[in-house]
C-alpha cells in the first residue's frame, strides 16, 4: 500500500504473496484454519483474491476486469455485524449491571452521575413525576417524561443546582428528570439496546476478542476478530508530544480530544454497566480504534435482503483490502449475492494476477483518514485544509450584509466545485461575530466562497444596499456566486461602484494576510528523518499536504491582488 503506517515504518509492507494456488496462508494464526476455509469458500469462483492477515492488503489470483467479482463472504446473515446486532449480543453476553451500594435503590444526586451513564427511568410514573416535581420541575415536559417511564437511557447532561439530568434514548425526546427518578440499569438487555451504534459495536468486538468464553460467535467472525491488528495508527493511542507535531493542522484540536474523550466514555460506561462488561481501558480502546478504522457506510442500495437503512457496518474480511486513493468513493463494489447468502466485493479497477487489490474507503481529506485509521494517502485527490474564517465587520454592518454573507456561505459555488463551506455561527444579537469553516482543496485552494466573503467583509450596509440598485440585486448576487469581483466591465464610476471597487482591493489584501497566517500556524519543515517514528511521519506528512494547499492558496491570493489592483499605479 501506498499509505505511511506503522507497518511501512518497520518495513513491512501492507500486502505480501501468498502461497501459489492458495487464498490465504493462516499457519500459525490463532483460528488459521477457519481463515484458510473461509478464503477457499470465496474463492470457489476463479476470480478469487488471495492474502495474509488483516490489514496485509489482497492480491489477485488472476487477471481481474474492474467489475469482476473478487472475493465473496457468508453466510451474510451470520457475519455482518450491524448495531443492533450488537446489541442483541452483548444482551445475552454481558452481566447484570451493577446495584447501588448503601441499598438505595435510586440516585440522590447528580454528582453520583457521569455523563454518558446508563440509568434506568423508574417503573412507576406517579413516583418520576413527583420527584421531577421535587426538584421544582413544572409539569411543561410531563408528556416526554412519561414516555420515559421504565426506560434504560443514556444520561446526555446533569445539572447539579437542582439534582437534575437529561436523558436520551431511541424513540424518546431528550427530556429533565430529577436523579431521584433514575436508578442503576438492572437488565443488561435493556441496557444494550441504550448503546449509541458505536459503542455497541466496540463492546461487541471487545468482547469477542478479550472475553472468547463470554461472547459465542460464529467461528469465521470469531477467527476474523482474533488475527485483527493488536495496535493501530490513529492519534487516539498517541502521546502528547505526538500530537504536537500536528502544531498547525486544522485536526489537531479533534486528534488532541480524542483519547480524553474516549476515557470519559469508558469512565461512564464502567458507572453503568460494571467493569466485567466494561472491559478495562485499553482493551476498549482497542475496539473502538478497530470500528472507526473498519466500518464501512452501507444501506439497501448495496444489501437490500440485509439492511433496511444505511448504517455503519463491519463486514469480516472486507478490510484485508487496502484504501487506495482515486477510486470510486461509492460503496457499490460492496453488493449481496443473488440469493442473499454472501456479501460479494468486485474488482473496482484492472488488476494484473498478483496484483494488489485495492479498495475505497470514500472521498476523504488524509486529515479525516488519519483521525478514522491512522493512514495519509500519497497523491489523494480528496486532500483538504479547513480554516475559519470570522467575519467582525460583517456581522455588525446590517442585517442586509449579513443575510448576504450567510446567503453566498451556504451556496454550492461553481457548478464543478464540491461545497466547501460550512455556517459554524450566523452571528448574534449579543456581538458573536458569524463564523465560517472553509474547506481549501489541491483543485479549489481558494473556494469561490471564500473570495466573495472577504469581499463583503469590507462592504458597508449602504454601499452594498446601493450596489444592488445600481448593479442590479440578482446580477451582483450572480457575481458573489461565482466569485467574480464586485466591479464588471460596465459599470460606471458612481460612489456605490468606487466602494465595491475598494472592497474588491482590500478584500485581496485581507485573502494574503489571513492565508500568511494560517500558513504561519506551521512549524517549517524538519530535515527528513528515515528513523522517525510513525506518528511523527504521519504527521509531517499530513503538515506537508496541508501547507502545499495553503502555498497554493496564497498564491493565488497574491494574482487577485494584482488583478483589483487600480490601473494606471493607482
Amino acid at each position: 500500500s501506498r499509505a505511511i503506517s506503522r507497518n511501512a515504518a518497520r518495513g513491512i509492507k501492507n500486502s505480501t504473496t501468498t502461497r501459489a494456488g492458495a487464498m490465504i496462508s493462516a499457519d500459525g494464526l490463532e483460528n488459521g484454519a477457519a481463515l484458510t476455509a473461509a478464503f477457499a469458500n470465496a474463492a470457489a469462483a476463479p476470480n478469487g483474491i488471495g492474502g495474509t492477515a488483516a490489514g496485509a492488503g489482497l492480491r489477485a489470483r488472476r487477471a481481474l476486469r474492474a467489475g469482476d467479482l473478487a472475493l465473496s463472504v457468508g453466510p451474510a446473515a451470520e457475519l455482518l455485524v450491524t448495531a443492533s446486532r450488537a446489541r442483541a449480543w452483548l444482551g445475552a453476553w454481558l452481566p447484570p449491571p451493577p446495584a447501588l451500594d448503601g441499598g438505595s435503590s435510586t440516585f440522590i444526586a447528580a454528582e453520583d452521575l457521569l455523563r454518558g451513564q446508563l440509568v434506568r427511568v423508574l417503573d412507576n410514573e406517579k413516583a418520576v413525576l413527583d420527584a421531577c416535581r421535587a426538584c421544582g420541575m413544572t409539569a411543561k415536559c410531563d408528556g416526554d417524561r412519561v414516555a420515559a417511564v421504565g426506560r434504560t437511557l443514556r444520561v446526555v447532561d446533569l445539572d447539579e443546582t437542582d439534582d437534575s439530568a437529561e436523558v436520551r434514548g431511541p424513540g424518546i425526546k431528550d427530556v429533565w428528570l430529577s436523579v431521584g427518578a433514575l436508578a442503576p440499569p438492572g437488565d443488561a438487555s435493556a441496557a444494550a439496546d441504550a448503546l449509541d451504534d458505536e459503542t455497541a459495536m466496540a463492546l461487541c468486538m471487545m468482547h469477542i476478542r478479550f472475553y472468547k468464553s463470554r461472547a459465542q460467535t460464529h467461528p469465521l467472525l470469531a477467527a476474523w476478530v482474533a488475527n485483527l491488528p493488536a495496535t493501530f495508527e490513529q492519534p487516539l493511542f498517541w502521546s502528547e508530544a505526538e500530537l504536537a507535531e500536528l502544531a498547525g493542522s486544522c485536526c489537531r484540536e479533534r486528534a488532541q480530544g480524542l483519547r480524553p474523550a474516549a476515557e470519559e466514555a469508558h469512565r461512564a460506561l464502567t458507572a453503568g454497566l460494571g467493569p466485567d462488561a466494561s472491559g478495562n481501558l485499553e482493551e476498549y480502546l482497542w475496539a473502538l480504534a478497530f470500528v472507526r478504522s473498519r466500518a464501512v457506510s452501507l444501506g439497501p442500495k448495496q444489501l437490500p435482503k440485509l439492511l433496511d437503512m444505511e448504517q455503519r457496518v463491519l463486514v469480516p474480511l472486507l478490510d484485508f483490502a487496502s484504501h487506495k486513493p482515486g477510486l470510486p468513493a461509492g460503496m457499490d463494489h460492496i453488493r449481496e449475492s443473488a440469493d442473499g447468502q454472501s456479501i460479494e466485493i468486485v474488482a473496482l479497477e484492472d488488476c494484473a494476477e498478483g496484483q494488489e487489490v485495492f479498495t475505497s474507503h470514500g472521498a476523504k481529506s488524509g486529515a479525516e483518514l488519519l483521525l478514522e485509521r491512522g493512514v495519509i494517502p500519497e497523491d489523494n485527490p480528496h486532500d483538504a485544509v479547513e480554516v475559519t474564517l470570522t467575519l467582525q465587520r460583517a456581522t455588525f454592518a446590517g442585517p442586509d450584509v449579513v443575510k448576504m454573507c450567510l446567503l453566498i456561505a451556504e451556496s454550492p459555488g461553481q457548478a464543478d466545485e464540491p461545497a466547501s463551506c460550512q455556517v459554524v455561527s450566523a452571528g448574534s444579537i449579543c456581538g458573536e461575530p458569524i463564523a465560517l469553516r472553509l474547506r481549501l482543496t489541491p483543485q479549489r485552494p481558494l473556494p469561490t466562497q471564500l473570495v466573495s466573503l472577504c469581499r463583503l467583509e469590507r462592504l458597508s450596509s449602504e454601499d452594498l444596499v446601493a450596489a444592488k440598485s445600481h448593479i442590479g440585486a440578482s446580477e451582483l448576487e450572480r457575481r458573489l456566486r461565482a466569485g467574480e469581483p464586485l466591479v464588471g466591465a460596465g459599470d460606471d464610476g458612481a460612489p456605490c461602484v468606487e466602494a465595491c471597487r475598494r472592497a474588491d482591493c482590500q478584500a485581496a489584501s485581507d485573502l494574503r494576510r489571513f492565508l500568511g497566517e494560517a500558513l504561519a500556524q506551521y512549524p517549517e519543515a524538519p530535515p527528513k528523518d528515515e528513523g522517525a517514528s510513525a506518528p511523527r511521519r504521519l504527521a509531517l506528512a499530513l503538515r506537508a499536504v496541508e501547507m502545499r494547499i495553503l502555498e497554493a492558496a496564497l498564491a493565488a491570493a497574491g494574482a487577485l491582488s494584482i488583478a483589483a489592483a487600480p490601473s494606471g499605479g493607482g
